[in-house]
């Protein structure tokens, strides 16, 4: 199993999050996707890799990319 943090960027506010919450410095920066490609190549094949995120993954410009990729 696997994991890679894509994204810091959210468009959320949640008083729970110390990433981008209320009093939380915002952030923008994504993964730069030749650094994904090289952990996803890494990764033995059929192993489970979840996309997670200190933000919202589905606003890294990459994500369908990741998720459709196969090595």
């Amino acid at each position: 199993m696997g994991s890679i943090s894509v994204t810091e960027h959210s468009d959320l506010s949640c008083v729970f999050c110390h990433f981008n919450g209320p009093k939380a410095t915002k952030k923008f920066e994504s993964l730069k996707k030749e650094y994904a490609f090289k952990a996803i190549n890494e990764l033995k094949p059929k192993t489970q890799l979840y996309f997670a995120a200190t933000g919202e993954r589905f606003l890294d410009p990459n994500a369908e990319l990741y998720i459709k990729y196969n090595g």
